[in-house]
């Protein structure tokens, strides 16, 4: 796995961080990387990503045997297990939350305190089978989502992610956030009458502002 970031002189310089094949992602903030894909399984990796990304560096090293610092570095990956299969994951703006939603629609939100150790904030199953949950763009409210439902879900004082909100429609096919306004929700259904399809995008409005992410 290799990491390319451009030099002064407008060279891409390539950095290998991994001596074996990883299927991995950026966070939202670049603060980690993550294996994406689980393939059926259960735990969630993650990979702080150091301030230099020449202090992750293998280009020096054969990369069947790395040395004892490198391979300490490759230790160094937190490792968050859930009940179920994940299926998604998504990290807030900040990258101090991460959503997770497995396949038996179960949606699980995780929190980093300030010492950088994550726990399990909220477990739900409220709108299940949920898919492709998401954060709003400030972290503040997360939305998911079914085919008749769209709950969204709102940060406490308390740090946890009680209902804030539900919409009942029928044949939803997509809802998200309005990108221009932290409180709209939007939502498009299709919906048969008399052999005819309609199509339907409707606006919503969260009342409540909650607090900061």
């Amino acid at each position: 796995v290799s990491i390319f970031s451009p030099e002064p002189s407008g060279k891409w310089q390539e950095t290998i961080i991994f001596p074996q094949f990883y299927l991995l992602e950026f966070s939202s903030a670049g603060k980690y990387l993550f294996n994406k894909y689980i393939f059926g399984g259960r735990d969630l990796q993650l990979w702080p990503r150091l301030e230099k990304l020449s202090d992750w560096s293998l280009n020096h090293l054969h990369l069947s045997y790395p040395d004892a610092p490198s391979r300490a570095r490759f230790g160094s990956v937190i490792v968050l297990e859930h009940k179920s299969h994940v299926q998604k994951t998504k990290f807030s703006p900040s990258d101090s939350h991460l959503l997770v939603s497995c396949t038996t629609g179960t949606v699980y939100i995780w929190g980093k305190n300030e010492a950088g150790e994550w726990s399990i904030q909220t477990i739900t199953d409220q709108c299940a089978p949920a898919t492709k949950p998401c954060f709003s763009l400030s972290g503040l409210h997360v939305l998911t989502c079914n085919p008749s439902m769209v709950g969204i879900l709102g940060r406490s004082q308390q740090k946890d992610w009680p209902l804030k909100g539900m919409i009942r429609q029928d044949g939803i096919l997509k809802a998200y956030f309005n990108p221009l306004s932290e409180h709209e929700v939007v939502v498009l259904s299709r919906t048969e009458n008399d052999n005819m399809t309609n199509i339907t995008l409707t606006v919503w409005e969260l009342s409540d502002a909650g607090t900061t992410d």
